[in-house]
């Protein structure tokens, strides 16, 4: 079988349920003991995910997060712990950096080679700033 036709019979059953879905007219399923519409409760439905397998899955999955401030807090309790009298003298980009790295390790993979480069790339942005200055300063003494 060829990558095609591998890919094909992969994506066929997505294409069928999300024709089936732009045809449905009947959002019934949908509304809750108060005559509302809600979205888990329609995908919720027995029937809906019978019809729509892939979809429901898909759908329950980012509907039913609950949205709060939990991340934010830890944020920022994680920034006032990182910004300690015994760190005073830490650059604002060192804070930064940390604070993203503590972050990404919840959200995403940071490797120790991206945060060794992401330090590197600025000590040389820093290096040629300091670089560049020092012949403005000389140039303007003439």
């Amino acid at each position: 079988m060829d990558a095609a036709a591998q890919v094909t019979s992969v994506v066929e059953p997505w294409y069928a349920e999300k024709k089936a879905y732009e045809e449905l007219v009947d959002f019934s399923a949908g509304f809750n003991a108060k005559n509302k519409f809600n979205v888990l409760v329609f995908w919720a439905n027995p029937s809906i995910i019978a019809t729509f397998p892939l979809l429901s899955t898909i759908a329950r999955s980012q509907f039913s997060g609950l949205p709060h401030e939990a991340t934010s807090e830890r944020t920022f309790s994680f920034s006032g712990r990182t910004c300690s009298d015994l760190r005073a003298s830490m650059a604002i980009e060192q804070v930064c950096a940390h604070v993203l790295a503590n972050a990404a390790l919840k959200h995403r993979p940071v490797t120790a080679a991206q945060i060794k480069g992401e330090y590197a790339s600025k000590r040389t942005a820093k290096k040629r700033k300091e670089a560049e200055s020092a012949i403005g300063s000389g140039a303007a003494g003439l």
